[in-house]
């Protein structure tokens, strides 16, 4: 029998050397600049739920004392009808107690202003305010005065049909209260033509957001 013919060694040593340049080929290949190669990239994602999120709000109250604050929510308006003389003769006074209170979530910077709602009374119609105090009506020989303790905040001066300073500005805590002393009155010098005329004062509050303009 004839045995087959093993390849010779010169023959293996090709086969070889080809074998080792098409691996340093292919190797070229995925070094050289623009050979295209794919890769498997591990990747990931993740959810981050902050808590709720809920908006503060502003809210000024007032009213005669404390507990009885009105005007919640924005806006309104309040007649105070125990500020106010009937029959008021000159030199006659009466104060009376407005107690402001930050109702919302955030501070406020509280200012007023007062304002007469005729000229009947012109020049003869007094105010004057203080904070932090309290209301005091006497009555002596027939007169009616009223008096506040506190901090100065109006000096006693016209009430006009022009806005002029009641208040402020005063800042007033979240859940807080600061208290208002007014001192309404007929000026001891009122001309006799002013006997019989009426009028009202009108106060206006402004709340803004502690700190701003």
């Amino acid at each position: 029998m004839t045995e087959p013919e093993r390849p010779s060694s010169s023959r293996r040593e090709r086969r070889t050397t080809a074998w080792r340049r098409g691996l340093t080929a292919l190797a070229l290949a995925l070094l050289m600049p623009g050979a295209v190669a794919a890769w498997a990239w591990w990747g990931g994602t993740g959810t981050v739920t902050p808590e709720q999120i809920t908006a503060g709000s502003l809210d000024l109250t007032v009213g005669p004392v404390t507990g009885a604050e009105q005007l919640a929510g924005p806006g309104g308006t309040w007649t105070y009808t125990a500020l106010g003389l009937t029959g008021m003769l000159p030199g006659e006074s009466v104060a009376r107690t407005v107690v402001l209170r930050s109702s919302g979530t955030t501070a406020v910077d509280v200012s007023a202003t007062v304002t007469s709602s005729t000229a009947a009374l012109g020049q003869s119609l007094l105010l004057s305010t203080t904070t932090g105090g309290s209301a005091t009506n006497t009555t002596t020989n027939g007169l009616r005065t009223g008096t506040c303790t506190g901090t100065v905040s109006r000096a006693t001066a016209p009430v006009t049909t022009t806005a002029t300073p009641a208040l402020g500005p005063v800042r007033v805590a979240s859940g807080t209260t600061v208290t208002l002393c007014a001192v309404l009155g007929l000026s001891p010098g009122a001309p006799s033509s002013v006997q019989g005329a009426s009028t009202a004062a009108t106060f206006l509050f402004t709340a803004r957001q502690a700190g701003t303009p």
